[in-house]
């Protein structure tokens, strides 16, 4: 609830900062109402994105919550707090990336440099933070944590698939701004429903939770690979600026 809240917060500032230019032009109450209805009706698709892969994150803990014990649920609810911690960062330079995409689209800039700049950022941060955590995680289940045996197996299994998505995600934002994400939320989609398939068939088949973590992690990082050659596409196709604008910033919502 506090990452949606704070999502919220910033595009309604976001919007309210948008609404300064359009309101000196000397436009009326209703004009300026059915504009801001327009980017509400622009930035849906980022909220069922958004919700899609929120599922996706933790649908693990239904099945292990309802076919595994306890004490598998407390690690991997320990061990989704450890991802948490990674991907903090990611999140917010995502919010940055999708401006500075959005800007350049507007001023016809050079887009390929600034996608291509913000990926570096990402995956640079990602590679640094899942290896903290790692690290972190093999220390305290050696220490403090000794009663969360297979806590580091959980955290090495799950978290670098969730950090290499959110840190593709950075880029992701140029889909929504040329009105590409269909692809995208049909992936998140199409990988939640397997991923709650495949979690039934190891929890029915009395597989160890962990390969539950493990099937997750990796169909996150396959949506990372999907999510890279849908951006390259993108960017490969012939510009063409979406009708009243683009949605501001539109990749903010996945630091999924």
């Amino acid at each position: 609830m506090a990452q949606f809240g704070g999502q919220f917060a910033f595009l309604v500032l976001a919007l309210r900062r948008e609404r300064i230019p359009v309101e000196a032009a000397g436009r009326g109450p209703l004009r300026l109402w059915r504009d801001y209805l327009g980017h509400v009706r622009d930035g849906f698709p980022l909220f069922l994105g958004s919700m899609a892969y929120m599922l996706l994150a933790y649908v693990d803990r239904f099945f292990i919550a309802t076919f595994h014990p306890a004490q598998d649920l407390g690690v991997h609810a320990l061990a989704t707090q450890f991802g948490l911690i990674a991907i903090i960062g990611l999140q917010g330079w995502s919010y940055i990336a999708s401006v500075r995409i959005g800007n350049a689209i507007k001023r016809e800039a050079d887009v390929a440099a600034v996608v291509g700049h913000a990926l570096r950022i990402a995956g640079l941060f990602a590679a640094a933070a899942a290896a903290g955590i790692l690290a972190l995680a093999w220390i305290l289940e050696a220490t403090l944590f000794a009663r969360y045996a297979g806590l580091f197996a959980a955290v090495a299994l799950g978290v670098p698939g969730i950090a290499a998505y959110n840190a593709v995600s950075a880029a992701a934002a140029l889909l929504y701004y040329r009105r590409r994400q269909k692809t995208l939320h049909r992936a998140l989609l199409a990988v939640l429903a397997a991923n709650a398939a495949i979690d039934l068939g190891l929890s029915l088949a009395g597989a160890s939770y962990l390969w539950i973590i493990a099937c997750t992690g990796g169909l996150f990082l396959a949506l990372a690979a999907v999510t890279a050659l849908l951006v390259r596409r993108c960017l490969r196709e012939e510009p063409q600026p979406p009708p009243g604008g683009a949605p501001l910033a539109a990749g903010a919502g996945r630091a999924v």
